[in-house]
């Protein structure tokens, strides 16, 4: 059926030249991102030959102080259906000239018009024959020259420019959505148990921390029980039900269970529409706001292998601005990035404004600038505390027995003596084994007023480089410290063991779930309190 708009669009008059008679009435179309606040995609119009420009906010519905998120197309497929509506809307509504003369010159329809994607040409144009645009030429879309796309952009600029004069904000360019490789990547579990672990920590990590989140309390184990309980008490059509009513807990839910795959349903598509649901609710709490934001973080920064596309970082960052501003007034002072917002600002936001590689990313998003600012210097701070307390006793920071060699970042990762040995000469181990061993060597000293067993207590051991109350353990293998928060003590010596005695030339040892890092002897900046 023929929609009234498409109705008017075909009753326009259609000639070969413009109005004027001076040009051609063909016209370019492409897409662009604008990551000026609320951020949004736009529909650039150009007619070559007068340089006469239009653009149309997408999608058309969405408010004009409110994102345009909710559309993110990352095919010329799924940006067809918006981009031929606002195609036939803009010649309908005669390029808004009504809204700013009193008497504009009566609409009339493009005699034809092309982009500069082939597949978007396509889409396009099969789009608008579906929806019963009556000429055929208008559903034959054609392909841009070089030249037509050159005019393209120096017409747009000037339209940036006049909303967005800074210059360290560069000129959105037309998006070429084959470019862009989507690696879906589908998780796997073992069991009902390992999802509940999974769904947990994905939104712990990107809740708004209700603490000091250098003072997280350990990790408990019965929450994945909880979990898994809670899970299986709601069945995921009614949670779907329950958001689809407007609840935003219940969006936030069921995109969580549709991006990490529950029950076998993974679409990381649907997952980010309903996270967005969150986003815009109006009766969304903060936190729960802050949360969603968060999660799309990933969204965005995981969506292809070995890069993240321009658009998708900026995007990326804006969800990042917003989950601290939504998490601000319900955060303490100075802690409202999650870990999961943390972990983006210190990885690929840093990355490219240490080097100014993207100078945008700092002066349109000025909260997450400060944020990483605030964390540097907790971090730093941390640090300096750490060395105070190994350079006191640097034996709470390594494995007592001689040749064990596991370091730890946190003093409450060992276990110490139990004995009557002097609270400052106390020895610390990494298990049962290494203290059975050891007690040779300590017995005589497991007495009040003894000097300390171990042998070397002068030289502080190396910090790991973890996270603030990281339960990292770490073992020197050559000039090599690795690290791992997954193996245990015996499994790091066995895997030290099996690296030194291996031959030259044999494969290496899998470093899976662990981390590398060069000995420094001078380092010693712990961020672990005791």
């Amino acid at each position: 059926m023929v929609s009234d708009l498409v109705k008017k669009f075909n009753a326009l008059p259609r000639k070969p030249m413009a109005p004027s008679g001076l040009v051609s009435n063909e016209w370019h179309f492409d897409v662009r991102y604008i990551p000026l606040d609320p951020p949004s995609h736009v529909l650039f119009i150009v007619q070559p030959g007068s340089r006469y420009v239009h653009q149309e906010r997408l999608p058309l519905d969405v408010p004009m102080d409110q994102s345009g998120l909710t559309w993110f197309p990352e095919t010329p497929e799924e940006a067809a259906a918006e981009v031929a509506r606002a195609l036939v809307h803009s010649f309908v509504d005669n390029m808004g000239l009504g809204k700013f003369e009193r008497h504009p010159p009566p609409p009339t329809a493009p005699w034809s018009w092309m982009t500069m994607e082939p597949a978007l040409a396509a889409a396009v144009g099969k789009e608008l024959s579906r929806m019963g645009v009556a000429a055929s030429l208008l559903q034959n879309v054609k392909v841009s020259s070089e030249d037509v796309q050159a005019i393209a952009n120096e017409s747009f600029t000037p339209v940036f420019r006049s909303i967005c004069p800074h210059p360290a904000v560069p000129v959105p360019e037309a998006i070429n959505f084959g470019v862009v490789s989507i690696e879906e990547k589908v998780p796997h579990y073992e069991d009902a148990t390992a999802f509940a672990l999974a769904y947990y920590q994905l939104r712990q990590n990107n809740t708004p921390p209700q603490s000091n989140i250098d003072d997280t309390p350990a990790f408990d184990p019965t929450v994945v029980q909880q979990t898994y309980d809670i899970l299986r008490s709601a069945p995921t059509t009614e949670v779907k039900a329950r958001a689809d009513a407007g609840n935003p807990g219940a969006a936030l839910d069921y995109g969580l269970r549709q991006l990490l795959g529950y029950e076998g349903n993974y679409n990381a598509k649907t997952a980010r529409l309903y996270l967005m649901k969150v986003v815009m609710s109006q009766g969304a709490p903060p936190r729960l706001k802050a949360t969603a934001h968060a999660l799309l973080i990933g969204w965005y920064t995981q969506r292809t292998a070995n890069y993240i596309p321009s658009r998708y970082l900026f995007a990326a960052t804006w969800h990042a601005e917003e989950a601290l501003r939504e998490a601000e007034p319900v955060c303490p002072p100075d802690y409202a990035a999650s870990p999961g917002v943390l972990l983006f600002l210190m990885t690929s936001y840093k990355r490219f404004t240490e080097s100014l590689e993207i100078p945008a990313l700092v002066y349109l998003y000025k909260r997450c600038y400060r944020a990483l600012e605030k964390r540097d210097e907790q971090v730093l701070a941390r640090h300096a505390l750490g060395t105070v307390k190994r350079l006191k006793r640097p034996n709470r920071y390594q494995c007592a027995t001689a040749g064990c060699g596991i370091v730890v970042e946190s003093g409450k990762a060992l276990q110490r003596c139990g004995g009557k040995c002097d609270e400052d000469k106390k020895p610390f181990y990494c298990g049962r084994e290494c203290q059975a061993k050891d007690w040779k060597n300590h017995k005589p000293f497991c007495k009040p007023g003894m000097p300390c067993s171990i042998i070397d207590t002068a030289t502080p051991p190396p910090t790991l480089g973890g996270a603030p109350g990281s339960n990292s353990i770490g073992i020197r293998v050559g000039d090599t410290l690795i690290s791992s928060s997954t193996l245990s003590a015996a499994e790091l010596r066995r895997f030290r063991d099996a690296a030194q005695d291996r031959p030259s030339g044999r494969r290496p040892v899998n470093l899976m779930h662990m981390e590398r890092h060069k000995l420094d002897p001078n380092a010693s900046d712990s961020e672990d309190d005791e």
